[in-house]
């Protein structure tokens, strides 16, 4: 089971005009080629090679409530 879920742009519209907490986890180069969904707060969880750092990623979520 995937807990991944592709959102439709007018679906992702709603969640933004409803003040909806969005994080993206992507890498700054994702954003770059794709862009980012206005008011998104801008968190990288892995690297470029899959590595991840759990503890930290925390701290900066915490600092987002």
């Amino acid at each position: 089971m995937s807990d991944l879920v592709d959102l439709q742009p007018r679906i992702v519209e709603k969640m933004i005009d409803d003040n909806i907490v969005m994080i993206d986890v992507r890498r700054a180069d994702e954003w770059q080629r794709t862009g980012v969904i206005k008011n998104a707060h801008l968190m990288t969880f892995f690297d470029e090679y899959g590595n991840h750092d759990v503890d930290n990623w925390m701290k900066e979520f915490k600092h987002l409530s």
